[in-house]
């Protein structure tokens, strides 16, 4: 797909999917990765998670970041703050998943915890909408770059003759090959 020009005269990419859904995916993703981070800093502030060595300041770092990727996320919408905000929203789900089953800095959580099991919802819901964003902008990206390769490479031929196979003229006979005997 072509891609289509903004009114400030840049290339917009354009996406195997109408933009609208692709927006839609993004900003969904970040509404639940802001979601993450109200229960963190709720969890923090209210449930006695500030007390827990490690694991408060950990606590109230994820409520401020998570909702700082959200709030930018939503605004740029740009294929790295996605994959950025993906990995958080995994990171996150999964550490809880290893706070569950293992310990994580000497503290074992529990799926009975307050919002424990809300907050896995959020965060692997988050993380699967902006996978499927990542991947739909992340192909645009490739689809793009061939495109700009191609340009590139086809501006660097002549475009003017062409021989007779159809491709672009040569440029004179091989290193040391003679001219045919005229009859």
């Amino acid at each position: 797909m072509p891609s289509s020009s903004t009114a400030a005269g840049r290339a917009e990419p354009a996406y195997p999917v109408p933009k609208l859904v692709l927006d839609l995916l993004i900003w969904v993703g970040s509404v639940f990765v802001l979601g993450s981070s109200v229960i963190h800093f709720h969890l923090w502030d209210s449930f006695g998670y500030r007390g827990i060595p490690t694991i408060g300041p950990l606590f109230l770092i994820q409520a401020i970041v998570g909702w700082a990727l959200g709030v930018i996320t939503i605004i740029a919408r740009k294929l790295l703050l996605v994959l950025a905000e993906t990995g958080f929203a995994f990171s996150t789900a999964f550490g809880l998943i290893i706070s569950i089953n293992f310990g994580l800095f000497g503290w074992q959580d529990s799926l009975a915890a307050p919002y424990a099991g809300l907050a896995l919802a959020v965060e692997f819901t988050a993380g699967a909408l902006l996978l499927v964003a990542s991947a739909l902008m992340g192909k645009s990206w490739l689809d793009g770059r061939k495109r700009r390769t191609a340009a590139r490479s086809g501006a660097a031929q002549s475009p003017g003759r062409v021989d007779q196979a159809g491709g672009p003229p040569a440029a004179g006979p091989p290193l040391g090959s003679r001219p045919a005997p005229q009859a």
